[in-house]
């Protein structure tokens, strides 16, 4: 049988006129595919030529349409070739262009007219027109398109500027979430376009670049942003593509003795030798300087100097959409924070001359106009220290950020002060204070307390307005309610009613703390900040185990683990026994138990997790059977600091807030818990210096 070579729009025509034995109008056919009535005009012209070879014509009658003529047979034929045969795609305007940019982007040979019309399917006339709009594209980046007739088209111009328009080409139809998932194949369905822009960079390339990230990630102790990252895996392996062809980039060398000074040029400088190795290229000096760039354009500044001016000016925008929009948004320190975290990458990359994408800036400028509008006057005080002009995609960035805290200040509640309270302020107080503060927006936790022993003077000098415990407290004179330490729906039920009854009386008073605190005592809290953090890092564990019977075993076994000695072991034991009496910790929908507790059993702050391959069954707080896969152990001396349980407590806010903790204590290597532990405690370090 033979087969046939039609387009997509083709093939749906011709289904509808065998499907049709009366004649049926052109408007009809054009409708129920969504066209107009002049492109079936046009196809038909072509589909009346194969339909000639299967015996069959078209009767076409003024007011009535057109109707098929020809045997059952020869329909059926026909039919059955098109499902056999190969669909010629059909490309938009803007699909062709694409094409056509990224082939000639990637060549700069010359490339005649007839592979675009043969490729496309379409007229040369067609692709002139397209190369026109080609045309207009590349001179943003002053690229110039080259037409010699018999010779055919090319593009001129810097190397840099080809790698931009080709970085930009490939963001302008891809996302970077879209981008990884093309890459590592992850996409159940791929769009013929975007697969032709990935043939801009090679898929095998990019894998092996993952590694070496990897490893620069380490050596600077930080991880980058994930558009950063993209950002950098794209750049890497276009450049490794375009050195292969012998085209090399070229940098400013007084910019390129600048970068020299940062460290982030000595990890470009291992990164690029890794590469040179496993590629088998050698990368010029000119190519480490803009890895360097990536490397950092993805943190902020690194001096305490530069941190006090970044929160000058972050106070600054504040107060500029403060007076602009009558809304007070002064104390709102989460919106101060952000601009502080998202102003130091940026203005790097905008001293770098880095370009800023933000794929939403379209949507800001069409939909949120007089946001736009608000952000811009607030950068002023940013372009002034600077001396540079914002781009729009970074400004749409600064206004998606003040949309959200104006928002937030309209739907503003009275806030609440709350103490969490818990038997042994590890895991428990750290994951209930994480999901109340997610939970409302109007409760603020501010003090974590041992229910054992509670000043309620100090409390209401705090301003506290009542007291969140997991376990009851007797004669307190502040509101108390007891909830599990998981915060289940019921337990929701009993804030919400304590807030609708607190609503109508006064907030509690507090006395004014003094904002400087002595140098000495200062310097004597960062130290034991330091020790709890240096325990933490000493003392990560990683267990994998194939069964456990119940609870005890696994208790016992990981006292055995931890022990120093027989007595240790037993009093690691007996503690987290005692701790379980309480009330479990099944962490319900993660297959997760915590076993924490303060022990004599132990001299410094310990964290791990215990992997069970098997099925372990516990009853969580509804009574019902929940298996467990994964044992995430905290422990503290007896006599621990509190200022070192507030380093446990923050560990355990981040199993709430960060999913990806706990994926990887289920299936990272001790290495991976280490390095996210490590970031962790960088960001609550980084805190309390401020």
């Amino acid at each position: 049988m033979n087969k046939i070579k039609v387009t997509l729009r083709q093939k749906e025509i011709i289904k509808i006129i065998c499907s049709e034995y009366s004649y049926i109008t052109i408007s009809s056919i054009a409708e129920k595919l969504g066209i107009s009535s002049r492109t079936v005009l046009r196809e038909l012209g072509d589909i009346e030529g194969l339909l000639k070879t299967y015996d069959l014509s078209l009767d076409k009658k003024s007011g009535m349409g057109i109707k098929l003529n020809g045997s059952s047979e020869n329909r059926k034929r026909i039919l059955e070739s098109l499902e056999e045969g190969s669909q010629i795609k059909n490309y938009s305007s803007k699909e062709r262009q694409v094409i056509i940019l990224g082939e000639l982007l990637k060549e700069k040979e010359p490339i005649k007219l007839f592979t675009f019309t043969k490729t496309l399917n379409v007229t040369e006339g067609t692709v002139s027109h397209d190369l026109d709009k080609v045309e207009q594209w590349l001179q943003a980046y002053n690229l110039k398109l080259v037409r010699k007739p018999g010779v055919g088209v090319y593009i001129n111009g810097q190397e840099e500027e080809f790698r931009k328009a080709i970085v930009n080409l490939i963001y302008e139809n891809i996302n970077e979430v879209e981008l990884l998932d093309l890459i590592r194949e992850n996409l159940s369905m791929h769009l013929d376009t975007r697969e032709r822009l990935l043939n801009l960079i090679d898929k095998d390339t990019i894998r092996k670049l993952e590694s070496l990230i990897f490893e620069v990630e380490e050596n600077l102790n930080y991880r980058l942003a994930d558009n950063a990252y993209v950002g950098l895996l794209v750049h890497l392996a276009l450049a490794i593509e375009r050195i292969k062809k012998n085209e090399k980039i070229s940098m400013d060398k007084l910019y390129l003795q600048e970068l020299k000074k940062y460290a982030e040029f000595k990890a470009a400088k291992g990164l690029s030798m890794k590469i040179s190795k496993e590629f088998n290229i050698e990368i010029p000096e000119d190519e480490i300087g803009y890895i360097t760039m990536h490397l950092r354009g993805s943190k902020g500044f690194e001096s305490r100097n530069k941190s006090y001016e970044l929160e000058t000016l972050a106070k600054e925008m504040i107060k500029i959409a403060e007076i602009e929009t009558g809304s007070f948004l002064e104390h709102n320190e989460q919106s101060i924070a952000w601009l502080i975290n998202h102003l130091g990458p940026a203005i790097n990359r905008l001293k770098m001359k880095m370009d800023i994408r933000n794929p939403l800036l379209k949507e800001i400028m069409e939909h949120y106009p007089e946001l736009f509008k608000l952000a811009e006057k607030c950068v002023v005080p940013v372009e002034r220290q600077i001396g540079i002009k914002m781009p729009d995609s970074e400004i749409a960035y600064i206004a998606m950020h003040l949309g959200a805290a104006l928002e937030k200040k309209k739907s503003k509640k009275r806030a609440y002060k709350v103490a969490i309270a818990c038997a042994t302020g590890i895991g428990t107080s750290g994951l209930l204070a994480a999901k109340i503060e997610k939970e409302y927006e109007n409760i603020q936790v501010i003090d974590v307390i041992s229910s054992l022993n509670i000043n309620e003077d100090m409390l209401k000098d705090k301003g506290i307005d009542f007291i969140i415990s997991t376990v009851p407290i007797e004669a307190a004179n502040l509101p108390v309610v007891i909830v599990n330490p998981l915060f289940f729906k019921k337990d929701k039920e009993l804030v919400d009613n304590l807030v609708k009854q607190l609503k109508d009386k006064p907030a509690a008073s507090f006395k004014i703390q003094k904002d400087s605190i002595d140098l000495k005592d200062k310097l004597l809290r960062l130290s034991i900040y330091t020790e709890g953090i240096l325990q933490i890092l000493d003392n990560v564990f990683i267990y994998d185990y194939q069964e456990f019977n119940n609870i005890e075993e696994l208790i016992r076994e990981v006292s055995l683990r931890l022990g120093d000695e027989k007595n240790s072991a037993d009093q690691i034991e007996k503690s987290l026994k005692a701790r379980e009496e309480i009330g479990s910790t099944i962490l319900t929908g993660l297959n997760a138990m915590l076993l924490h507790c303060k022990t004599s059993g132990v001299n410094g702050l310990i964290f791990g997790a215990v992997r069970i391959k098997n099925n372990l069954f516990v009853l969580n707080a509804e009574d019902e059977k929940e298996q467990i896969k994964l044992a995430i152990v905290m422990l503290a001396p007896e006599n621990c600091n509190k200022m070192q349980m507030e380093i446990m407590g923050f560990i355990s806010t981040k199993l709430v807030e960060e999913p990806d903790f706990i994926i990887d204590l289920n299936e990272g290597t001790e290495k991976d818990v280490y390095l996210r532990l490590n970031n962790f405690l960088d960001e609550f370090y980084k805190m309390k210096l401020n």
